[in-house]
């Protein structure tokens, strides 16, 4: 029974050192150095939450947007931190999925994470141009988010070439 243990434990030394190793290669610039260090690990590690946040930042470093959703998304189910729902919600907005960083930034508030003024000040934008939408639509705004939601998700879904999700999400 201990053996099944060590592997465990040597296996979390090694993620916790490439995970010092990518963060110090992040800090330097060399984010693709990072992105290289890091993805070979997702098969073995994938549930980790800090393996996936730290590929989702730097994904979003080098203009990988959709990917950077994605780990970023995987990072914020597998801890349920409120912090985790800023980068997420930053990635959504380079995404254009504008529906969904109001949500999870919405969220975070929620929680009292602290945003910078000017992701305040972007949400607060956001959720104006939502309310403008809702009013052209003539729907309630939770309605209308409801259905541009789906729409982001749809196109997500297409882009990342998730078929069976983009299905459902279309319905």
């Amino acid at each position: 029974h201990r053996r099944p243990k060590q592997i465990n434990m040597s296996a979390r030394k090694e993620l916790n050192a490439a995970l010092d190793q990518a963060d110090q290669l992040f800090d330097d610039g060399q984010v693709e150095a990072a992105i290289d260090l890091l993805e070979p690990l997702q098969d073995r590690f994938g549930s980790s939450a800090d393996l996936s946040l730290i590929l989702g930042l730097s994904y979003l470093q080098i203009g990988e947007i959709y990917e950077a959703v994605s780990m970023l998304e995987r990072a914020a189910r597998s801890r349920k931190d409120p912090a985790l729902k800023i980068p997420l919600g930053v990635a959504y907005m380079n995404a254009d999925m504008f529906v969904n960083a109001v949500l999870v930034l919405t969220e975070a508030q929620r929680a009292h994470e602290m945003l910078p003024d000017d992701l305040l000040e972007t949400l607060h934008d956001l959720r104006a141009d939502l309310r403008e939408q809702a009013e052209e639509f003539q729907l309630p705004v939770q309605r209308a988010a409801e259905g541009l939601r789906a729409l982001e998700q749809f196109k997500y879904c297409m882009i990342m070439e998730r078929f069976p999700a983009a299905t459902k999400a279309g319905r």
